[in-house]
């Protein structure tokens, strides 16, 4: 058997769990949306997204070469003119410093799940045949339930055998497996 070493400096381990026990992240446009990250700027206190460089999204330019009316003119597209500095009017320009994402040693975080999920095996004493439909919207196809009695526990099955696509091709994998 081989022996292999992962060196994770970016700490992915952390963030995204085990490889066989993974922790999917949210697509973006997934149900349960955020607001978008900020960062405040300790100069203006103005907020800015988390990305950019420069308070403001832009970086200051030097006007000391420009003239009056280039100046006005600046000045009407919304800067503001600070120590023969250009900026973003509400803004100041500040520099933000980015932390470097790597650490400086490799994540001791195990990779590879030990510990596998319990599976009990219960015995089934009775079961019992339902036709389920949903209340909230009747024009959705019924169900078969099935319930299946393990002694004081009961588990719900729900079959979609009226359905199109993945979930009816399942029903009917199942039928022919029950009958």
């Amino acid at each position: 058997m081989y022996k292999s070493h992962v060196l994770d400096y970016a700490g992915n381990t952390r963030r995204l769990g085990p490889i066989n026990d993974p922790v999917i992240p949210k697509r973006p446009g997934q149900k349960g949306k955020s607001a978008a990250p900020v960062k405040e700027c300790p100069v203006c206190k103005t907020w800015n997204h988390a990305s950019v460089r420069f308070c403001g999204g832009l970086k200051p330019f030097d006007t000391s070469s420009m003239s009056h009316e280039e100046i006005l003119y600046l000045q009407g597209l919304g800067y503001t003119i600070t120590n023969n500095k250009a900026c973003r009017a509400g803004y100041c320009g500040h520099e933000f410093t980015f932390e470097k994402k790597l650490m400086a040693s490799a994540s001791t975080k195990a990779i590879i799940k030990n510990d596998l999920p319990v599976t009990e095996v219960l015995k089934v004493d009775m079961v019992s045949y339902y036709r389920h439909e949903n209340r909230g919207d009747r024009s959705k196809p019924p169900t078969l339930r099935v319930d299946y009695l393990c002694g004081s526990q009961t588990i719900q099955q729900y079959i979609c055998l009226f359905h199109t696509g993945f979930a009816g091709k399942k029903a009917r994998n199942w039928w022919r497996e029950h009958c």
